[in-house]
Formats: C-alpha cells, structure tokens, sequence
C-alpha cells in the first residue's frame, strides 16, 4: 500500500451524435420535410419528357440529386464524434490521528478493565508494562498490529487516507487495496507533540480537502480533548450536514490523572549583590490531596557546570488539591547571571513529569543605583518621587530642590549641601532626575558634563517637564548639549504658543495612549499580565498640562502619546513618554509631571513605574557589556512552539544608528545547537532591527548578537534571555474525555463510538461507497471538413455531367 495519486478510475467513450438534431414537433417536421423534398425529387424526374431522357438515366439522375439533398441534410444535423469520460469516484474514509500533546502521555490504568481492553487491543504486539508506552505509542502499535490488518480491512471497501492532527492538519498517508508495500508491512509513526486539540478543524479540513468528492466516513482516533476550535455540538453538525457518520475511538485512561506541577515562579528580573528577594513559585496538583510534595529550590551560577540544590521544603497538598504558593527567601553572594529553578521531586504516578521545574533567571548588579534628584520647585511629583526613592532599599538617593534656601533640610538618603557641578561630583550617579529644572543652575560646562557621563559612562538621564521653569529652559543657548540628549526636538517659539493657546491649567484630563507597536515594552508594564496591564493604563488619570515638543527623534522609542485630536504635529500625537539611547547611555522625556495623580489607586503604579524607568536608564552604567545595544523581547517567557517577537537595539562602534540591513542572532539551548534568526532593519527607526522566533522546545534560550567594530579587532556581544515552557493547554484535563467522543460519534450521521479494544469493528461500520461522473468532453465536428465539401461538389458534377452528356441541361 502506497500513495496514491488520484481515488478515481475513468473509462474513455466516443459515440457519433448529431448536434443540430430538433426535437419534438420540430423533429417531426423536420422529417416529413425532408421526405416530401426527396418525393417531389423523385416525382419530377419520372415525368421528365425530354429527347434523351431514358429512364435508367432519369433514374440515376434522382439518385444523385437525392444523395446532394441527404449530404446538405447531414451537414444540416451538424454530425460530431461525441467524447464521455466516465469516472468512478472511490469514497475515501479519513483517518484522523491524533498528535496533540496529551498523547505523549504515559497512563496508569488503575482500573483492571480499562487496562485489560488496552491489552486486547495490543494483542502480542506488547506483552509489557503499559507504563511504558504513551498513548501514541499505543496507537501506533494498534495500527500496525498484525501488518497492518486493520487498514488493510478498511481499504478492501474504500481507500484510507491517514492524517495527523492537533493544532493544525498534516498528511501521513493513503492507502489502497490495489497496491502493497515492499516489505509487506504498514508503518504509522504520528508524534505526539502539538499544542493544542482542534478535532473540529481538523474534521473540516479533511473533508474540504477532497474537493468535494465523496467521503465514506471519519474515524476520529484520540483522548477527546476539545481545547481550542468549535463545540462538539458543532463539529457533530457539520458531519451530520455532509451526511458523514464520524466514528470515534477513545484513547487513554479515563481514571483521574495525578500530576504535579510548577505552575510559575516569580522572581525579580535583577536585584543588588547581597540585597534579599524572594522567589515564589505556584504549585498545582491533581489527585495527591492529603499527601505530601518535597520542593526544590536550585541555583546555577555561570561559571558552575552543574545546579545546587540550596533549599528544600515539604508540604502537604490540603483538600481538593490546593496549595498555598511557596515562597523562598535567597540572596546572591556576588555579581552574576544566576539561573534559579523550582523543582518537585519524583512523585509515584505523576504522569507529566516535565512540568515538574521551571527555572528563571535573575541579575545581580554590583552596586545599588546612586541616583541625583534635581527639582525646581516642591512640586507633588517630587515630593512624592523622593519619599519613594528615600524609603527604596535598592535606592540611594540623594535631593536638590533649587527653591529651597541653603540651609533648610534636604529629603535625602545621602544627604548634599550644594547641586553637584564637577564631573567627578556627578560620576558617583547611576542616574540623574531632571524635574522642571530652573535654568540658572544649568550652565554650557553643567550641560557638556552631563552629556559625557551619558554619551561615554553611561549615566541614565530622565527629564520631567514642568509649567514653571521647561519654556525658559527650552531657550537657553547654555542648556542645548542637556537639551539635545532628549528623544525629542523641542521648538521653544512653537511650544509657547501652543501653551498660550491652551493655557497653563486645563480642567480636562485627556487619556494617555499606548501605541500598538510598544504595548509589550518593560517599562509600561504596570500589570503582571497582557490584559491586566492595558486595562491599568485606560483607567489611569490622564493628563491635563503638559509640554508640547515638535516630534520624537529617529532613533527613540514613544511610550505614551497624547489622546486629545488638537495635539497633534507632524510626527503625529504629542509625545508625553519617550526613551532613546544615546552612546553608552539612555535618556528619557516627560512631557507631563502629574503621575502623582496615579496613588489615588494605592501606591503599587506609581512606584512600579518610577522604580522600572530608573532601573532602565541605570542599566547602560551597571551592564557595561550592553553599551552598544539591547535586545528586547514581546514577553520574556513564552510556550514551545509561540512566535514571540524579537527587536534590537543596535549601534555602531562609534555609538550611532548601526545601518546594516540585517543582523545575525544567536539562539542557544543546553540541549541542542544554535540556531541563527536574522533581523532585519526597520526602515522607520534606524538602529533598531526586528524578527520572530519561535522555539521549538523548552529551557533557557540564550539570545546573543556579536558587533565586531569597524577593524574588526574587537567583538562587543548583546545578550539577552528568553524561558520557554511547555504549553499546559493541553495537560489541564489529561483524563480521557469519553463524553466528548460518545457525543460526537452519535451527533454525526449514524457514527459509532468504539473502545480501543473494539477498533476491529471499523471495516464492517463503514461499507464500500463510490460515486459515478460522467464528464462530457469537447466534441469533433464532422460536417465541416474538407471532405464533405468535396462529396457536394462531386455528386453535383457528376450530375451535371450527365445532364450534360444527354442533352438534358
């Protein structure tokens, strides 16, 4: 049994017809005519008188002008050589494999009568331990039990087509009666690997693929998991509207499953040597309630071949299966990419054993961030921003607050008696906070500082726009290089007249917009998941004052636009929220100074956002391999077989826009070998390079990109991380959903459900079945060839000949 091409036979057949034959009354007619014609014909020459006219010539006389009158007859009746082609469309049956992920699952079968049909099943194909083989395993070793027998019953009444499904639907193989393997087996090998179960797809798919030839029956081989895709009620629907009947095979054990697994873990993405963090981690379990779980904490440090375990921790799984989340409390020792993963040891029966530990990995920076506030005037935002930085453990903070008189008390953690001019003085910051800044404090040298610890060391900057002092600001000839580090380009005239046009105070807060392109971005990740977060910013306070710019700049990412239609320039909605990356470092721009409003939630949006936008600006001081670019993901964390997106943030060796068109990424697993993804250059933003990856199994990807400089003496590597897991679409409910199969079975057009042990019963459930075509082909004229031409021409010659001959024209 091979591939076929084609389920039909044909047969050839040509027949003469005439298509210009009437019909009815019109036939009638036609041929009274016609014999009328021929009568008179004969009639007139009877009564021919003439001298010459004998009746053997009159005779032949009629008989040629009878034959010129049948030829314009025939060519009247249009003959042709009809062509039909008569095809025997075989039915065929489609059988539906299924190769989800719950079908790599190894069942117990505590039952002895599930586990004794499974036997039967298996025949003296596998007299061992049924722990041993997965459910695909299982059907595999049914279909090819005995050579095949079962699809060679089933192709003696029509051909079998073999498909795979899961989230999606693959060909494996169509088999007839009319051919035989080589070797005179059959082979079925369907992975079990997909993430999700769509038998509603796959049935329609399946069926629409034959192009609407007949389908004698579905068989449906699987655990009955409907987890993506349409209704049983539905798919039942369709068959019975195409008059298919779906038969339905359980696979798997209906028992209640146990399972153990690490949901999730938590962990800050990077914390300060010696600083505590905590890692939590959600477990969940089925069928172990009153029994007891050993977890795990392990580390890995780089330069450590092998993990350690660090913490151990027994509980108890309460009624029902709850478990409280587990927390651990850990610090890392020295500065080092660690890898932490949560682990359940071995419990008996649990048949996921994959889900058992997922790792994250956590950053330890060297020091805590040194951050300089500088503020204007008193202003909510700044008081409250200081309180936040003073009380962060992770913070050191140090306030100047240029309104103040010299001796009042500054809010800091490290208290200062002047504004920090020296570029020694400023070198100590990780960071430095711009909030409304008078001008008089902002020299040409202040400003050419700032821009060498930004562009060379590193040191984040944030500037945060104010009504007071940004209009005088924006036009001081001193403040350009300072001015000129932002993401954005600000026209001083423009800007004030828009201001005046408005006002300093408005009484409408417009909503603050997240543009589609940047709705994963880190720093506006103010929920702990995708949904979560977009609902946060449509109910946060908007904004009522803020400092109109003239565009962002090529190479900065926009974060938050204004929403009110009048706000608009050239480069579209003003920009409230921008970032960008300027040599070693990063800056960026608020247009508004009003997240103060955001606490009347609580405290948990502003802190999250100020303590992210701080440790973003910071990162290009304390991660000094990562001058030259970054890579940023859509989500850090995703499931086996999930495109995620990929942008990076590339410079040259001279800390411009890198201007190739593509650049090459690394991905790296323990398990298996690189791979190389390529990005390619985004027109619209120089620098900055985007692609896909979708990983194809789970761990750790390590992501790196090496920028060799201009001589190619040195190599500068951007890393970054992706964690990917195992989908638990699929293992949520891992029992074998018979309801499910019954249903769709007996909804269908006269489907059966059957047990494993009943699969034999298929051949005789779905008889042979064939539908007949016939397709009518071009026909050949006959009666305009050359030849009926010269039949006309022929039988009036000779008759005129003979006319001619007797004296008779």
């Amino acid at each position: 049994m091979t591939l076929l091409a084609d389920l039909a036979t044909e047969t050839l057949e040509r027949r003469l017809e005439f298509a210009g034959l009437p019909q009815g009354w019109h036939a009638i007619a036609a041929m009274v005519l016609l014999g009328l014609i021929l009568w008179v014909t004969v009639h007139l020459y009877r009564r021919e008188q003439r001298a010459g006219a004998s009746m053997r010539i009159r005779v032949i006389l009629a008989v040629l002008r009878c034959a010129v009158l049948a030829a314009l007859a025939m060519v009247w009746l249009q003959p042709v050589i009809a062509i039909y082609t008569r095809r025997e469309i075989e039915a065929p049956t489609l059988l539906l494999i299924d190769g989800s992920a719950s079908m790599s699952l190894h069942d117990r079968y505590p039952d002895d009568a599930e586990q004794q049909r499974v036997r039967q099943a298996l025949g003296n194909s596998h007299a061992g331990d049924l722990k041993s083989s997965s459910r695909a395993d299982i059907v595999g070793s049914v279909l090819e039990r005995d050579d095949g027998r079962l699809i060679r019953e089933l192709v003696q009444n029509n051909p079998v087509l073999c498909y795979r499904f899961g989230d999606g639907l693959d060909l494996v193989g169509r088999y007839t009666a009319a051919t035989q393997p080589a070797d005179g087996r059959i082979a079925v090998a369907v992975p079990a690997s997909a993430p999700a179960t769509d038998i509603g797809a796959a049935v329609r798919q399946a069926v629409e693929s034959q192009g609407g030839r007949p389908v004698s029956a579905v068989v449906v081989l699987s655990d009955g998991q409907f987890n993506t895709g349409e209704t049983v009620e539905a798919v039942a629907g369709y068959a019975r509207s195409k008059r298919i009947p779906i038969h339905t095979v359980g696979v798997g054990d209906p028992a209640p499953p146990i399972n153990a697994t690490v949901a999730a873990i938590e962990a800050p993405p990077s914390i300060f040597v010696n600083d505590p963090f905590k890692i939590t981690a959600r477990i969940t379990a089925q069928g172990l309630a009153g029994q007891s779980l050993t977890i795990e904490l392990l580390q890995r440090l780089p330069d450590v071949p092998a993990p350690s375990i660090i913490a151990a921790r027994t509980i108890a799984v309460g009624p029902d299966d709850r478990i409280e989340p587990i927390t651990f409390d850990h610090q890392l020792t020295r500065a080092a990419q660690a890898r932490l993963a949560v682990r359940i040891q071995p419990v008996d029966g649990d048949i996921i054993a994959e889900d058992n530990q997922r790792e994250t990995s956590v950053r330890a920076l060297e020091n805590r961030m040194r951050v300089l506030l500088a503020a204007g005037s008193p202003s909510w935002e700044y008081t409250y921003l200081s309180r936040l930085l003073t009380r962060d453990a992770t913070v050191e903070v140090s306030c100047w607050l240029q309104s103040a008189d010299e001796d009042a008390v500054r809010d800091s953690g490290t208290v200062i008696d002047h504004l920090p001019r020296k570029q020694e003085e400023l070198a100590v910051y990780d960071c430095l906070i711009l909030m409304d800044p008078r001008p008089g404090d902002i020299d040409a040298e202040w400003s050419r500082t700032v821009e060498t610890l930004v562009s060379q060391a590193g040191t984040g900057l944030a500037f945060v726009a104010g009504r007071k002092n940004t209009s005088k600001l924006a036009r001081e000839t001193a403040a350009e290089p300072l001015l000129d580090l932002l993401p954005v380009v600000i026209d001083a005239g423009q800007a004030d007249l828009i201001i005046n046009e408005l006002g300093y105070f408005q009484q409408t807060a417009w909503p603050l917009v997240v543009p589609p392109q940047v709705s994963g971005h880190p720093l506006l990740n103010l929920g702990d998941r995708p949904e979560e977060n977009a609902q946060t910013w449509a109910r946060l306070p908007g904004v009522y004052w803020h400092y109109p710019v003239s565009r962002e700049k090529p190479v900065a990412t926009v974060l938050l636009r204004h929403s009110n239609p009048q706000m608009r320039s050239a480069g579209g909605q003003h920009v409230l929220l921008a970032t960008q990356f300027v040599g070693a470092g990063r800056t960026a721009f608020m247009a508004w100074s009003d997240t103060w409003r955001w606490r009347r939630f609580g405290d948990r949006y502003f802190n999250r956002f100020w303590i992210t936008l701080i440790r973003h600006l910071v990162e290009g001081k304390l991660l000094g391999g990562q001058k030259r670019g970054l890579i940023q993901l859509k989500k850090d964390q995703c499931t086996v077989g999930e495109a995620v997106g990929v942008e990076a943030r590339l410079l040259d060796s001279k800390f411009s826009p890198l201007s190739r068109d593509t650049v090459e990424m690394t991905v790296q697993t323990e398990a298996a070998p690189g791979q190389t993804l390529v990005l390619k250059a985004q027109p619209d933003r120089p620098g900055w390079y985007r692609g896909e990856l979708t990983p194809t199994q789970t761990g750790v990807h390590e992501l790196r990109i090496d920028l060799p400089d201009e001589s190619g003496a040195s190599t500068t590597t951007i890393r970054g991380e992706l964690r990917v897991g195992r989908s638990d679409l699929e293992f949520r409910r891992t029992a074998l959903h018979r309801d499910s199969l019954e249903n769709l079975a007996a909804g269908s057009a006269g489907g059966r459900f059957l047990y494993l042990d009943e699969i034999d019963r298929l051949p005789s459930l779905i008889p042979a079945k064939s539908v007949s075509m016939v397709i009518t082909g071009q026909p050949t004229p006959l009666w305009v060839r050359w030849w009926t031409l010269f039949v006309l021409v022929t039988l009036l010659s000779t008759e005129w000949a003979l006319r001619k001959a007797f004296n008779l024209l």
